[in-house]
């Protein structure tokens, strides 16, 4: 009969942490964290309502890239008229869940082309870009996303971050300037729809292939990138649509998928944890990386684990999987902070809500379950 995980929560650093009965889960989870230690993980995420906020305070929906120019007025209200009906013929088609991703892909390619085709009759200017992006007050950086990519940047070796979008280079690129209080460093990308200017600053047209929500793959990466994701074998993905999944595909990488949830939770709450390995449900936030990393960081050191010279597989796992049994340890015995509010109600796991018997232990120690016990272990 197959064994069932019984996770056992356990606030650390107001996230949720979630342990196993499985001692091959836990293994897998260390020897992904061994690995980010030696420079061999890479995160890859996608942009809108991902690493910004689906919702904002007021409860008022946010901005996407795309969005950022209609509501910002640079687009004209005939436009915004024709994109209002655009959404709401194909966005029920995006989230059908009884359609395959095969089935959608040609009607996205057509919805972002359309859109694309009348951006081009209206009169954008990159410094109009700039202005709206300044003023928009609808896209906001989900929470612990910052600290995020902090801790990936000023990590030692850095962990390469990858924004993988279908929506606007440019517009991506002006938001994270405006929106992080440092800059992005060069092991972080973004790659995404660009947009092209003559030489009087008009758009004149995009990047192509197009990059729309079901076509995301490494396939996509432009060769000057490629020296950030040579020599990984672990992908961190953080997505918030079924075509985010595939954003490693092409890399060969072992991965762990973390999904955010952010609308018709209880209709789609099974499919996302079904694809997913953790799913972060109601627009909530990221868990809190920063302040778990640097507290593993110092356990680590104290057990006297390796940081660069990655032993063998086999010598990896058994000696990860010792370390971090005895960091975890330390952790429990320390006072709990108080847990948010949306601590528990958020943070879902996959193996919650299945049994896991031998193929899913087999699985796991490829896919690599909760991303909390990465955060600990990365440092």
């Amino acid at each position: 009969a197959a064994a069932r995980c019984r996770p056992r929560l356990a606030a650390m650093g107001g996230g949720t942490a979630f342990e196993h009965d499985d001692p091959q889960l836990s293994a897998a989870v260390a020897a992904c964290a061994e690995a980010a230690r030696c420079g061999e993980l890479v995160v890859v995420m996608d942009f809108d309502r991902t690493m910004t906020r689906c919702f904002l305070p007021s409860g008022e929906r946010g901005c996407s890239s795309h969005g950022v120019l209609e509501h910002a007025g640079v687009l004209s209200e005939s436009f915004q008229t024709q994109c209002a009906e655009l959404l709401a013929k194909y966005y029920p088609i995006e989230i059908d869940p009884e359609m395959s991703i095969n089935q959608k892909t040609p009607h996205m390619f057509e919805w972002y082309s359309t859109v694309h085709k009348l951006m081009l009759k209206e009169q954008v200017t990159r410094a109009a870009i700039d202005k709206a992006v300044a003023e928009c007050t609808r896209l906001m950086l989900r929470d612990g996303i910052e600290d995020l990519l902090r801790m990936c940047q000023e990590a030692s070796p850095p962990i390469p971050v990858l924004v993988l979008s279908a929506g606007l280079k440019d517009v991506i690129d002006s938001a994270l300037e405006r929106h992080l209080p440092f800059k992005l460093a060069p092991t972080t990308a973004v790659v995404s729809n660009t947009m092209c200017f003559d030489d009087d600053g008009k758009l004149s047209g995009f990047s192509e292939p197009l990059l729309h929500m079901f076509n995301k793959t490494a396939a996509f990466l432009p060769d000057d990138l490629t020296p950030l994701v040579e020599g990984k074998r672990h992908c961190l993905i953080l997505g918030d649509s079924m075509g985010d999944l595939t954003m490693a595909d092409g890399l060969d990488l072992r991965t762990l998928k973390v999904g955010f949830l952010n609308d018709k939770v209880e209709e789609l709450l099974q499919r996302y944890t079904d694809a997913y390995d953790h799913v972060v449900t109601q627009d909530g936030p990221v868990p809190d990386f920063a302040s778990t990393l640097s507290e593993w960081s110092r356990q680590a050191d104290d057990d006297g684990l390796r940081r660069c010279a990655c032993p063998s597989s086999a010598q990896r796992l058994g000696v990860v999987q010792m370390n971090s049994r005895a960091g975890l340890a330390r952790l429990e015995s320390s006072p709990s902070p108080p847990q948010r509010p949306w601590d528990e109600p958020i943070h879902r796991s996959l193996r919650e809500m299945r049994p896991c018997g031998a193929a899913d232990a087999r699985r796991a120690s490829l896919d690599l379950p909760l991303l909390e016990h990465l955060a600990l272990a990365i440092g």
